[in-house]
């Protein structure tokens, strides 16, 4: 049973407080302990050379899938649509994961600003199949708006400016 305030002052007097300090004991094996858990993460998440480039060589594959099955989409029958959907949605989420794991490894989540445009140009991307089939009378405008996510996610990736 968990004590109220009331409880605890019944219990050991008006005004009673329950000062907890800490002793430099206790606060050194907190430091020593968030050291060691540092240390055996950058351990676990070391990437090995050979590691990296699957993740890049993965990382373009599922690009070029799922910028492929977007403009597939522009031109497809109708009836495909639930097949493009699985590929673009598979490839898509292969992009995040494989972004995620070197944004990890490279730059341990630092925030940047490249790394928030190229998210929101995958956002875009990724929404573009879904659109096309639904709104077939405005395919120039996404394409239009697929290249230039395309365009702009390669250039923050080369250049990263910020």
């Amino acid at each position: 049973m968990l004590l109220g305030r009331k409880s605890e002052s019944k219990r050991h007097g008006a005004g009673a407080h329950f000062n907890i300090k800490r002793s430099r004991a206790f606060g050194h094996t907190a430091q020593v302990g968030c050291h060691l858990t540092l240390a055996l993460i950058k351990f676990l998440f070391k990437m090995s050379p050979g590691e990296i480039y699957s993740l890049h060589i993965i990382h373009i594959l599922s690009i070029l899938l799922l910028i492929g099955t977007t403009f597939y989409s522009f031109a497809g029958a109708p009836d495909t649509k639930k097949r493009i959907a699985i590929f673009s949605g598979v490839a898509a989420l292969l992009i995040l994961l494989t972004g995620i794991r070197m944004w990890q490894s490279q730059f341990s989540f630092a925030l940047a600003g490249w790394i928030v445009i190229k998210l929101i140009c995958w956002l875009g991307i990724s929404a573009m199949s879904g659109l096309a089939y639904r709104r077939r009378n405005q395919v120039v405008l996404w394409l239009s708006l697929t290249c230039l996510f395309a365009i702009v996610a390669v250039i923050m990736a080369y250049v990263k400016p910020f």
